[in-house]
C-alpha cells in the first residue's frame, strides 16, 4: 500500500529508491520465469524430436507390413520352383534361399539360418 502511494506521488514516483523497491522483485521473478521457460522449451524440443522419431519408425513399420504379403508371394513362387532345382544337400538349398532373400527382400540372413536349422 505504501509503495503504491509512493509510485502514485507526483514527485516521489520518479525517485530511484522507489523504483528499486517496486522493480527488484519483478526482475527476480523474470529471471526465475526465464529459467523455467527455457527449461520447458528444451523439454518440448526433446519431446517433439521423440514424437517425430516414433512417427518415422511407425511409418517404416507400416511400409514393412504392407510389403510382407508381396514378399511372401515372391518367396512362395520361388519355393514352388525349387523342386525343379536339385540340390545335393540342404546347405546349398539354404544358400540359394539366402541369395533370393538378398535380391528380392529386406529379410536378414539370420532368418534363413534359422530356416536352415529347421531343415536339419
Amino acid at each position: 500500500m505504501f509503495l503504491s502511494y509512493l509510485s502514485d506521488h507526483p514527485f516521489l514516483a520518479n525517485h530511484e529508491l522507489v523504483w528499486e523497491f517496486i522493480l527488484m522483485p519483478e526482475l527476480q521473478n523474470l529471471e526465475h520465469e526465464e529459467t523455467y521457460f527455457m527449461f520447458l522449451n528444451e523439454e518440448v524440443v526433446k519431446l517433439d524430436k521423440a514424437v517425430h522419431d516414433v512417427w518415422v519408425c511407425s511409418r517404416k513399420l507400416i511400409r514393412s507390413a504392407q510389403d510382407v504379403p508381396q514378399e511372401l508371394h515372391l518367396l512362395s513362387s520361388m519355393l514352388d520352383r525349387a523342386d525343379q532345382i536339385n540340390f545335393d544337400n540342404k546347405h546349398e538349398f539354404v544358400q540359394a534361399l539366402k541369395s533370393i532373400a538378398a535380391i528380392q527382400t529386406t529379410m536378414y540372413t539370420s532368418d534363413f539360418e534359422s530356416l536352415e536349422n529347421m531343415f536339419k
